[in-house]
């Protein structure tokens, strides 16, 4: 039980960085806006994605 509490603490701490920074590009209106789109792109593996292809980049 301990683990998932643990685990949802580090996705929300996740989630409002990457909502934050949605805002400040201006990708998302405010920070719920921010946060679905934030939530959507984990659920999705998107930002799963978009990381290995940062790190792909970062290798060249």
């Amino acid at each position: 039980m301990i683990g998932n509490e643990e685990d949802q603490a580090r996705r929300d701490i996740v989630v409002i960085n990457a909502s934050a920074a949605l805002v400040a590009a201006g990708v998302a209106e405010d920070f719920q806006e921010g946060a679905v789109k934030a939530e959507a792109a984990i659920d999705t593996g998107l930002a799963a994605r978009k990381l290995q292809a940062l790190a792909r980049f970062g290798r060249e």
